[in-house]
C-alpha cells in the first residue's frame, strides 16, 4: 500500500510537470513545424492549434520588493496540435500564426480588464467571457480563410491583428507611487545607565521597549516607552501633602518608566536601511511598592531627548493591488516590512526634589522588532 501511494504521488507530480513543459508561449518567437506533430494525409481539417488562456496570481520581485499581482496567461500546447502531412505549407503556418497572434490579443485584453475590476470574483466571469470572444473569432477566422488557402484573407487578418497587438503592452508589472502616509509598530527591549550623580543615585535598569510612529515622507512623529526595573543606590523619601512619607529604600528593587514624545527626520531610506536622527521631550519616572500602603513612592520629571534611530529591512512584500475606501478611485496596495529596529538615546536628567537633588546624563539602548510600511498608489 506505501509503495502504491509512494507511486501515485510521483506519477501526479510528472503529470504536473509535463503540463507546465508543454506549453509554447507567444513571447517565445513565431511558430514553426517543430511545434506541431504530422498527421497522416486528410481531405479534412488542414491544422489544429490547442491553445489555453487564464490568469494566476504571481508572486515577482520588482526593485528588488517582493510583490503580489495577477497576472494574464496565454499558450499553445505543441503535444496537442497537429498539421496534416499534405498540408505542410506556409500557408498553413501563417494561419496558425494568425490564431496564435489573436490569442497574444485577448491575454493583453485580459490583464488590461483585470487591471481595471474593482472585484477579484469577478476575473472568473471575465476570463469566460475573454475565451467565448476569442473562439466566436477563430471559427470565423477559420470559415473566411478556409483553413488557410484564401491568401487574401490571411493578409487582411494579419494587419488586423497586428494592428491590436500595437494597442497593448508586451508585458504588465504594476508600477507603484508611493503615498506620504506611513507607519511603524514595534516592541523589544532596552537598557539604560546615567551618568553624574543619577548613575549614583539609581544603578542602571532595564526593560521592555514597546512604541509607534507615523511618517510624512521623510518626517517622524514618535511615541516610544520603556517599562523596567532598577535598584536604588540610596534611600529616597518624599512626603505627600498630607504629611505622609514615601520611601524607596536603599538597595531595593523599584520600576523604571520613560516615554517620549518626538519629531524625526529620515536622511537614509532605501530597500534595506532607514537612518533617522530625532528629538524629543521625554518623561522619566522612578517607582517603588512596599508591603504597606505607606511606603510607595513615585517621582517623575520631564527630560530633554536626542536620538538616533535605524531599521534594517530583512523582509517585505507588497500585499496584491486591492480597490478600498482610501484607494479614491484607483487602487491601492500595502509595502510590509519586518525590520530590525535599534536606538540610542542621550538624555539630560534631573531630580532636584530628591536627596543630593541628583543630576546627570543617561543613555538608553533599546534593540526591537519593527513592523512597517506605507500606501502605495498602483497603476
Amino acid at each position: 500500500m506505501k509503495r502504491l501511494l509512494t507511486f501515485s504521488i510521483c506519477l501526479m507530480a510528472f503529470a504536473l510537470l509535463q503540463a507546465q513543459t508543454d506549453r509554447r508561449l507567444w513571447s517565445q518567437g513565431p511558430l514553426t513545424w517543430n511545434d506541431f506533430t504530422i498527421m497522416p494525409a486528410s481531405s479534412g481539417q488542414r491544422s489544429y492549434l490547442q491553445y489555453g488562456i487564464g490568469y494566476n496570481p504571481v508572486r515577482d520581485t520588482l526593485g528588488g520588493v517582493h510583490c503580489c499581482y495577477y497576472r494574464a496567461e496565454s499558450w499553445m500546447q505543441p503535444s496537442s496540435s497537429w498539421v496534416t502531412a499534405n498540408h505542410r505549407d506556409s500557408n498553413t503556418l501563417r494561419f496558425n500564426q494568425i490564431i496564435f497572434d489573436m490569442l497574444e490579443v485577448e491575454r493583453r485584453q485580459l490583464q488590461q480588464s483585470i487591471n481595471a475590476n474593482t472585484n477579484e470574483i469577478a476575473y472568473g466571469e471575465i476570463l469566460r467571457a475573454a475565451s467565448s470572444s476569442l473562439s466566436s473569432r477563430i471559427e470565423s477566422f477559420s470559415l473566411l480563410s478556409q483553413d488557410g488557402a484564401d491568401t487574401a484573407v490571411l493578409s487582411a487578418f494579419e494587419r488586423q491583428v497586428a494592428a491590436e497587438l500595437a494597442q497593448y503592452p508586451a508585458d504588465y508589472h504594476p508600477r507603484y507611487t508611493a503615498r506620504p502616509f506611513g507607519y511603524g509598530l514595534y516592541i523589544g527591549i532596552g537598557a539604560t545607565g546615567s551618568t553624574g550623580s543619577m548613575g549614583k543615585a539609581f544603578a542602571p535598569g532595564a526593560g521592555l521597549n514597546f512604541g509607534f510612529d507615523f511618517s510624512y515622507n521623510r518626517h517622524l512623529l514618535i511615541l516610544d516607552g520603556t517599562l523596567g526595573l532598577c535598584k536604588a543606590r540610596q534611600t529616597f523619601s518624599l512626603a505627600d501633602p498630607d504629611g505622609t512619607v514615601n520611601t524607596f529604600p536603599e538597595g531595593k528593587l523599584g520600576g523604571f518608566l520613560t516615554i517620549n514624545l518626538g519629531y524625526g527626520y529620515t536622511l537614509v531610506d532605501n530597500l534595506r536601511w532607514q537612518l533617522s536622527p530625532f528629538v524629543a521631550l521625554g518623561i522619566r519616572e522612578f517607582s517603588y511598592s512596599g508591603q504597606d500602603q505607606n511606603s510607595s513612592f513615585a517621582y517623575a520629571r520631564p527630560e530633554p531627548v536626542v536620538g538616533l534611530q535605524f531599521r534594517h529591512h530583512f523582509w517585505q512584500q507588497r500585499a496584491f493591488p486591492e480597490y478600498g475606501f482610501l484607494a479614491g478611485g484607483g487602487r491601492v496596495s500595502e509595502l510590509s516590512r519586518v525590520s530590525l529596529q535599534g536606538r540610542l538615546l542621550l538624555s539630560y536628567s534631573s531630580f532636584p526634589d530628591l536627596q543630593g537633588s541628583p543630576t546627570g546624563l543617561s543613555i538608553q539602548a533599546q534593540v526591537a522588532l519593527s513592523l512597517n510600511g506605507r500606501l502605495f498608489d498602483v497603476d
